[in-house]
């Protein structure tokens, strides 16, 4: 399927490519001539509306832009031309990154490389002295971060690489009140500001660019399966804090996480290569391989960029019993993404994007350990397993995103199409041989075989108007057609049988329907206030079908359909002190769609009723966001307050577990983040959250009283960040250091799926991490070091049996060392 959409796009780039060559001979210049339109205003002002109009993302540090002014700009220019009018006599100059984008900087005369009292040149967007302007697409708009009225953190794709992070995890290891909750096996989930539960549908929607991944429902993987996307060929990840319902929709409760990937560019011919080497203390080798090429098709028209992504995990599990092995979890991902460009007439841009992943593992990463001691039954880093436990992952995506400039407004049509494909297996010998040997079966091994497939195809229509100083808007039109089904058994190896023996099976299909309308819009009162209201009106239809088959039992079948229709809101105020610190205040709400139950038990329980509604969540947030001491300090701060009501669980009677709302509760809390260069070669970043999360209330079938923390919150979180460049014999060079906190949290609420079983207590801890780098040309050179003190930190916690916990621990100490090729 994936090779397939590769020659797709291909053909498609070449029909084009030959069709737009007559043209491309009328028109002398390299790049698309554009039609511009820039009235007379500060050159900051400028420049992000030419960001806009030539769909390019500009890096530029405010201070070097405070007090110039740009003349107005009318008529068609290429891209270059209209930059170079904005910037003439302005002292500035225009370069391009490697990842495309455009950096403005101060016009000065080149500094002696054997120079070492200075600051070296840094590849990317990094700039000498103040820091940088970080735009990004939290509001479905270019804009400056410390303009957007809410908390977002942009971690770059090159920080990632420096810091050996390789999985979704670490990505977010270093953002305070951001957890990857679970993390056994494929099964793990997100959570912001500790809006999590058990169950359900996601509380954290997942982007890619401008494209929705995962499931909408409760069903097909729901909060469990977040994308975990390797670093192929991203530019950044934006983490947008809070509710984002009114534009990002269903499941967006506690926020979004979205991978930004680069664009092909059709002015140049590029690439890199990059090869690393990984060693796990205790564990396995690995390495990790990938390219990326950009291939101008026709210049200024049509480009194609493609990547691809090798990476063997050597894994650090080990297990015992009549499967056991060494480092049982290692595994590979690979994957690949073709991205095509193409600008056949003025105005109009078509983007297709293929993107596919598949990742593999051994065995489960989880230790066994005592729930009364808290010691590990069979060593650290071990588990007992009677039979081996393969998983993969498979994940396919396909987009279309055609953007044409009416003038009036931007118009954005955008296509995907989405794939996910589950299998793993489980020993399940240890939870329920001991039962069937009772009942007098010659039980040696049972398992339990999962199969999750989700397949969505999405439309969104979507039009933004123009920049303005006194009113913006933005309205659109989604659709989504979901389809998943999941498939469990349970069977078991009986002596002298030599076919498996089923116990159980459970097909459940599900389909969800969404159409959905959403817009905001902003009235700037004065030069510094601005208000903006949105709304979402979204109507969902379900159907869902269960049934078991049991040795226990007689069949049974239950499901049927589900409707909804939930508005969701926002209103913002902002305020700017001066031209570089702002305030703001802000209200909004967000849902997670309901649905209907699967098999309800016999007796009936109370709470498992035909359908469970959909939860809702209302935040109220104030926040400051400052660049200070001639914008060498960044800082932001907010305060919020959540109310989450009738929130989603997933709930147990017996061998059966179904979906209910059971209970409400607050979340209050305060951030913290400062990114401060206090002189040219050093950088300190450093952040922090606090938050109290509890359950106001709740049922006596959730087990857990009033007051009752949220599972997996810790209430206090922080990490810190050191970075020094230098000159290392005339090449350019640079070592850091993260200090990351967790504070002690619960994992999963007590007697909800723990059969009344007590939480799971998991310890505070701190973990040191190294990262050093020196450029030679072309040539980079990084190395690290995760975990340097070999810490053992328990990230999550399940139980097996009642007297069986699964744990998963942070990976022992980590040395990687990789060389990046650039051309």
């Amino acid at each position: 399927m994936g090779i397939a959409a590769f020659r797709v796009a291909a053909i498609a780039v070449a029909a084009v490519a030959s069709f737009s060559v007559a043209r491309a001979e009328n028109i002398a210049p390299t790049e698309p001539v554009r039609e511009f339109s820039i009235a007379a205003q500060p050159l900051s002002k400028a420049l992000l509306e030419f960001s806009r109009q030539a769909d390019v993302i500009v890096t530029v540090s405010p201070d070097l832009v405070s007090g110039r002014t740009a003349a107005s700009l009318e008529g068609k220019f290429t891209s270059s031309q209209a930059l170079n009018r904005l910037l003439e006599g302005t002292g500035l100059k225009a370069s391009r990154t490697s990842s495309g984008a455009i950096t403005i900087e101060a016009v000065a005369a080149a500094k002696p490389i054997a120079d070492k009292t200075s600051l070296p040149e840094r590849s990317g967007n990094e700039s000498d002295s103040p820091l940088n302007e970080i735009i990004v697409t939290a509001s479905l708009r270019r804009e400056p971060a410390h303009e957007v009225p809410m908390q977002v953190n942009v971690m770059s794709a090159d920080s990632l690489e420096r810091s050996g992070a390789k999985t979704l995890q670490d990505y977010l290891a270093n953002q305070p009140g951001v957890d990857v909750v679970g993390g056994i096996s494929f099964a793990t989930s997100v959570a912001i500001r500790g809006v999590v539960a058990g169950a359900g549908a996601a509380t954290v929607g997942v982007y890619v660019d401008n494209v929705a991944t995962g499931s909408s429902s409760a069903f097909a993987g729901g909060t469990n399966l977040p994308l975990n996307m390797g670093l192929l060929d991203l530019n950044h990840i934006e983490v947008l804090r809070g509710p984002q319902g009114t534009l990002y929709g269903a499941g967006a409760v506690g926020g979004v996480l979205k991978y930004l990937t680069n664009q092909p560019d059709s002015n140049d011919f590029s690439g890199s290569v990059r090869m690393e080497g990984v060693s796990i203390d205790g564990g396995g080798m690995g390495y990790t391989a990938n390219g990326v090429l950009n291939m101008p098709v026709v210049p200024g028209i049509a480009a194609i960029r493609v990547s691809a992504l090798r990476d063997h995990y050597g894994g650090y599990y080990d297990a015992v019993g009549p499967a056991g092995s060494t480092n049982i979890d290692q595994g590979n991902t690979d994957g690949g993404r073709i991205s095509a460009l193409i600008t056949p007439i003025q105005d109009l841009s078509i983007r297709l994007t293929a993107t596919v992943q598949d990742a593999t593992r051994g065995g489960l990463t989880s230790e066994d350990v005592d729930p009364q001691t808290g010691q590990p039954i069979y060593g650290q880093l071990q588990h007992q397993i009677y039979l081996r436990e393969p998983q993969r992952y498979k994940f396919a995506l396909y987009g279309l995103d055609v953007e044409y400039n009416l003038g009036w407004a931007r118009l954005n049509a955008i296509t995907s199409s989405q794939a996910v494909r589950v299998n793993l297996t489980e020993d399940a010998t240890n939870a329920y041989g001991p039962l069937l040997i009772a009942a007098g079966l010659p039980v040696q091994t049972v398992r339990t075989d999962v199969s999750v497939r989700e397949d969505r195809i999405s439309q969104e229509l979507r039009l933004t108007s123009p920049s303005s100083d006194w009113l913006e808007w933005l309205a659109g039109l989604y659709v989504t057609h979901e389809r998943g089904n999941n498939y469990g058994s349970e069977s078991a190896e009986l002596t002298g049988v030599p076919t498996p023996f089923s116990l159980l099976a459970t097909p459940q299909i599900s389909t969800y329907d969404e159409v959905a309308g959403y817009g905001d819009l902003t009235w700037r009162v004065t030069p510094a206030l601005s208000l903006t209201g949105g709304l979402r009106v979204a109507h969902d239809r379900q159907q869902y079908t269960s049934a078991i088959t049991s040795i226990f039992g007689p069949p049974q079948a239950n499901g049927g359909p589900s409707s909804a229709t939930t508005p969701t809101y926002l209103a913002t105020a902002g305020y700017a002190l001066n031209s570089t610190s702002n305030v703001y205040v802000r209200a909004a709400s967000g849902y997670r769609p309901g649905g209907p139950n699967g098999v309800v038990p016999e007796p009936p329980v109370p709470l498992a009723k035909p359908t469970f509604q959909s939860d809702s969540l209302w935040s109220y947030e104030v926040g400051y966001k400052g660049d200070l001491f001639d914008r060498t300090l960044s800082f932001d701060a907010a305060l919020y307050d959540i109310e989450w009501h009738n929130i989603q669980q997933q709930l147990s009677a017996g061998a059966f577990s179904f979906h209910a709302n059971a209970g409400n509760a607050r979340v209050r809390g305060a951030e913290l983040a400062l990114n401060w260069r206090p002189v040219a070669a050093w950088r300190i970043n450093a952040a922090a959250s606090m938050l109290d999360a509890r359950l106001l209330d709740a049922p006596p079938e959730l087990g857990a009283p009033p007051g009752t923390r949220l599972p997996d919150s810790a209430r206090f979180s922080a990490n810190l960040g050191l970075t020094h460049s230098f000159h290392l014999v005339a090449h350019a060079a640079t070592v850091g250091a993260d200090v990351r906190y967790v504070g002690s949290r619960d994992s999963e609420f007590a007697g909800t799926v723990n059969e009344g079983l007590p939480p799971v207590e998991l310890p505070a801890y701190t973990l040191v991490d190294l990262r050093a780098s020196v450029e030679f040309g072309k040539l980079d050179i990084r190395g690290y070091v995760r975990n340097v003190a070999n810490r053992r930190a328990l990230l999550s916690g399940t139980y097996i049996t009642t007297t069986d916990l699964s744990v998963m621990v942070a990976q022992p100490r980590t040395v990687g060392i990789a060389a990046t090729y650039s051309f």
